[in-house]
């Protein structure tokens, strides 16, 4: 029964490095389903006891397996084979180990004495149990290597576990007497410190999460921050204007009084300026979008560059504020870094607009080139890229779809973003 089960758990373990897991029944059931598939394919190794059938038990099995996982059936017959393949070399390290121990034809193993046969079982599951290890551990490691070392280090462990069981073997097999004992405690205590990694890598991994979520509020507060400044540097600039504009009316009367048409056209001109620049800052009512659109306003004031936006959302989306806010960001860093390297006229336009529980996003620039190749000038290509890889992971998040192209001179970028439950 518990071999099953840790054959069960290795296999699941080793596919989800490559899948993503899907709950069928409920996670109990899966797992209780799984097992049984195990067991009753362990009671038809017994029963049929012919190594073709066992082969062939053993891929049901998988492909079984590979049914709680989500993906298309091409990558999960990737998948499966790829841990036939794994499975397989585990197998031929460990025949071809007892073979030199025993000084046996690999051709020859399968007619040797049970003891033999168990003992090689024994090793390619451990084999393949700290190697699946290893592959899962490495697969869960985050790209955020700055922050993630220690994981790097970590994982050097089930390496040398793996090194050190072989090297073991090795020397028990040179030995006249295998002293069992020995090995079985050595393994023993090899596979407590694997899992003791384990389970220290899945806690480090909820701690980088959490930390991950705190930094993502903290990046929606300040596009908030952002925007209720701009709102209160607004709502100030109008009870400024409210407050003088019987001073401006009384000049500009004067001025038409005496005749000076001139100088009272200058004056509502004025007038206007200041009161189509308090009305310029607020874009729309959704704050983080207000906010990240403001602080790319200054990037593009700076650089001269002109800009129209027409965005019609409501104050709250069901897509979180750091998604739109690093989509948004991309998409104008983008046309900002495309407008600088521009000669002629350099302007802006981003629409957004609210259809069927989704959010359109349509932004165009001009540019040098027509080309499909996406390369920033920059010389931190990593940081300062299109960030096309973040829009498509976003635009996957939340079921949409994207396009761009380059034609006549103009980059244009149309996503799409589904309104999904926030969690």
């Amino acid at each position: 029964m518990i071999i099953p089960i840790i054959e069960v758990i290795q296999t699941y373990l080793f596919v989800s490095c490559f899948l993503k897991r899907k709950v069928r029944f409920g996670k109990v059931l899966d797992w209780l389903v799984l097992i049984g598939v195990s067991e009753v394919g362990t009671i038809g190794n017994h029963y049929f006891q012919d190594a073709n059938i066992n082969i062939l038990i053993a891929v049901i099995e998988l492909f079984i397996l590979l049914s709680f996982f989500e993906g298309g059936v091409k990558r999960k017959i990737l998948a499966g084979l790829l841990y036939l393949v794994f499975a397989f070399l585990a197998e031929g390290v460990v025949a071809v180990g007892l073979s030199r121990a025993y000084d046996i034809r690999i051709s020859d193993m399968g007619n040797q004495e049970e003891a033999v046969i168990l003992l090689g079982k024994r090793y390619s599951r451990e084999i393949r149990i700290i190697a699946t290890i290893f592959f899962y551990l490495l697969s869960r490691k985050k790209r955020d290597t700055e922050k993630r070392d220690i994981q790097g280090q970590l994982l050097v462990i089930p390496a040398l576990s793996a090194v050190l069981l072989v090297i073991v073997t090795e020397d028990q097999f040179a030995r006249e007497q295998i002293n069992v004992w020995m090995e079985v405690m050595l393994i023993l205590f090899i596979l407590i410190i694997n899992v003791v990694l384990y389970v220290l890598f899945r806690r480090q991994e909820v701690y980088f999460r959490e930390e991950e979520m705190i930094r993502n509020q903290l990046k929606e507060l300040e596009y908030e921050s952002a925007h209720y400044r701009e709102l209160e540097q607004h709502q100030q600039e109008i009870r400024r204007i409210r407050h003088d504009i019987k001073n401006e009316l009384s000049g500009i009367y004067g001025y038409l009084e005496n005749g000076e048409v001139g100088e009272g056209k200058k004056e509502i001109e004025t007038l206007l300026q200041q009161m189509t620049a308090a009305e310029q800052k607020i874009f729309t009512a959704n704050a983080v979008v207000n906010g990240i659109l403001n602080l790319k306003l200054q990037k593009m004031e700076m650089a001269q560059i002109e800009y129209e936006f027409d965005i019609h959302i409501p104050e709250q989306l069901k897509i979180q504020g750091t998604d739109l806010g690093v989509l948004l960001g991309n998409l104008l860093d983008n046309a900002i870094e495309a407008c600088q390297e521009f000669q002629g006229e350099k302007k802006i336009r981003l629409l957004m607009e609210y259809q069927n529980s989704g959010v359109v996003i349509h932004c165009e620039n001009p540019c040098n080139e027509d080309t499909e190749t996406l390369q920033t000038k920059k010389k931190d290509k990593i940081n300062h890229g299109f960030g096309m890889g973040s829009i498509a992971q976003i635009v996957k998040k939340y079921d949409g779809f994207w396009e761009y192209q380059m034609k006549s001179g103009l980059f244009k970028v149309t996503v799409n973003l589904w309104e999904r439950e926030m969690i």
